[in-house]
């Protein structure tokens, strides 16, 4: 993975910390901060202990917004803002990648287009 995931956040947070409201914070931390952490994913077969790894990633970026530490908290949190764990986002970003990938007219991409194929049945069970 990349260098470090929680400097992004941090840099995020020290821009606007406690000025702007937990609205605001967490918005950005979807538009800016997910696309950055997320990016290529989809072309990648995480481990569980990957996913588990960005799945804290967002709830300590949500700990620090809110100010808490109770995981049960952090939940009802990422629920109110729509946050999804990071499992069902990548799901859902992969099956657009393959998507993509399987209509493509290219070499490279007609030797793979089987595995893809297979990979997107099996996203849709």
């Amino acid at each position: 993975m990349r260098k470090s995931h929680s400097t992004e956040r941090l840099a995020l947070f020290s821009k606007v910390g406690r000025v702007a409201s937990e609205n605001v914070v967490v918005e950005l931390l979807k538009t800016k901060c997910f696309p950055i952490l997320l990016y290529g994913m989809e072309a990648c077969r995480l481990t569980k202990t990957q996913i588990n790894s960005l799945n804290y990633v967002i709830s300590s970026s949500f700990r620090k917004i809110f100010n808490v530490s109770s995981n049960e908290i952090v939940y009802v949190c990422r629920s109110m803002y729509n946050c999804s764990n990071i499992e069902d986002i990548l799901r859902i970003r992969k099956r657009r990648f393959l998507q993509k990938y399987c209509t493509l007219d290219n070499i490279v991409c007609a030797l793979c287009r089987h595995q893809a194929e297979t990979e997107l049945v099996s996203l849709e069970t």
